[in-house]
């Protein structure tokens, strides 16, 4: 089987690149590194070509005006592919689209004998109408990662008038098309009667870890890091509860210790005045996806504080969960209905997600000994490791699109 990944897999190099040329700090790309990740774990079982958008915004939110970059051989079985844009709202998203249709046809041409499979890595009407149109003229399976909801992502950030009225349109089209893939590939189970209506096969993949960025065999390293540290890195919106755990954080009675944040989001501006009011919580930017591994384990716990009673956290599993787990450290976190229980015994849990609720459970583990919470950490790391891997999830998702393939031809 040889497979056409569509989506926006970038290697570290090609990120690195492209924040040194078009912008003045390290920029925070989850679905990159997600996509990266996945094709790294695909290529262990069949040929993979990739095919990337740019890792840049449209000017000018990034100084790009014109994006070109050659392909990069990871192997002989995974090659990214970036395609060329003038980087315009627009004109760049014209081109992405022909680019597909035009790239999509030639795989398909190449193709003729032996299984030939599509997959998408994220449904957008901009990736996804191109592929399915030339998946119609060939009778070509193609099958969709389902990292998030359309409809909810949306609402995450604000948009100007004209962005909100392009997208509202994209997502009725968008809508439609999402019915007819082959396959889908979810984050939680809960998506499943949400957008596979027509019931096609489906598995759930959760999230993953990218194995090779944890190879260290040292789970967990004693520093004597005075004061303590708390750190959530990640998206900082407000619906992310971040202004939850700020309020927590200053309620609750702890000694000798700090909140760290990273990352970018809508609540930012209020975060930066937090700051200047209580000079225990800092605000440290974005850094690069390396940088933020490496501040995590040294951190003496990572938090999630995403609320569990948000109706859209039913259809996401943040897959910062599964990398704060990596890292050998130990994990607080809300129970989030997307997360299976299977997780409950290596995580900390908020019971209670009020203000009060969070800042008592921010006392008690932070109050347990160090051993235990050693041993939460190293237990958490090895469980992600085994079981939660990018190579095993990769796996599971090539006998599900056989299986699918064989449910399709029969």
């Amino acid at each position: 089987m040889e497979l056409l990944f569509v989506g926006m897999a970038c290697t570290e190099t090609a990120l690195a690149d492209s924040d040194n040329k078009y912008y003045s700090a390290a920029t925070v790309r989850p679905q990159q590194h997600f996509d990266f990740s996945l094709v790294e774990g695909l290529s262990q079982y069949c040929k993979v070509t990739a095919i990337s958008e740019p890792p840049v915004a449209s000017f000018p939110k990034s100084n790009c005006l014109w994006y070109k970059r050659e392909s990069d051989v990871i192997s002989e079985k995974l090659i990214i592919s970036y395609i060329t844009v003038v980087n315009f709202f627009g004109i760049k998203t014209v081109i992405v689209m022909a680019n597909l249709f035009a790239r999509v046809f030639a795989f398909c041409c190449g193709k003729l004998q032996g299984h030939r499979v599509v997959l998408v890595g994220h449904p957008s009407l901009f990736n996804s109408f191109p592929v399915m149109a030339v998946a119609w003229i060939f009778g070509v399976e193609v099958f969709l990662v389902v990292p998030d909801v359309p409809e909810y992502l949306q609402h995450y950030t604000k948009r100007g008038p004209v962005s909100a009225f392009i997208g509202r349109i994209a997502m009725k089209i968008n809508k439609l098309i999402i019915k007819e893939f082959a396959g889908y590939i979810f984050i939680t189970e809960h998506m499943n009667p949400l957008i596979n209506t027509k019931q096609k096969p489906w598995m759930v993949m959760e999230g993953f870890v990218r194995s090779s960025l944890f190879e260290s065999e040292d789970t967990y390293v004693e520093h004597d890091l005075s004061p303590r540290v708390l750190m959530y890195a990640g998206t900082i919106h407000r619906k992310f509860g971040i202004k939850k755990l700020v309020e927590a954080f200053r309620l609750a009675n702890l000694r000798d210790c700090e909140l760290w944040i990273y990352g970018e989001g809508d609540y930012v501006c209020d975060l930066i005045c937090e700051t200047v009011h209580e000079p225990r919580i800092k605000y440290k930017g974005t850094k690069s996806k390396v940088e933020i591994l490496e501040l995590e384990r040294q951190a003496t716990m990572l938090v999630n504080p995403r609320p569990s009673d948000e109706e859209f956290t039913k259809y996401s599993f943040p897959s910062k969960n599964v990398e704060y787990m990596a890292s050998g450290r130990p994990v607080l976190t809300t129970p989030l209905p997307g997360m299976p229980k299977e997780y409950y015994d290596y995580v900390y849990l908020f019971e209670d997600e009020s203000v009060a609720g969070m800042a008592r459970t921010l006392e008690h583990v932070l109050s347990l000994p160090k051993c235990e919470l050693h041993a939460k950490g190293a237990a958490a790391k090895e469980f992600v490791l085994r079981e939660k891997n990018n190579v095993v999830q990769a796996k599971r998702i090539v006998d599900m699109i056989r299986d699918a393939g064989r449910y399709w031809r029969g």
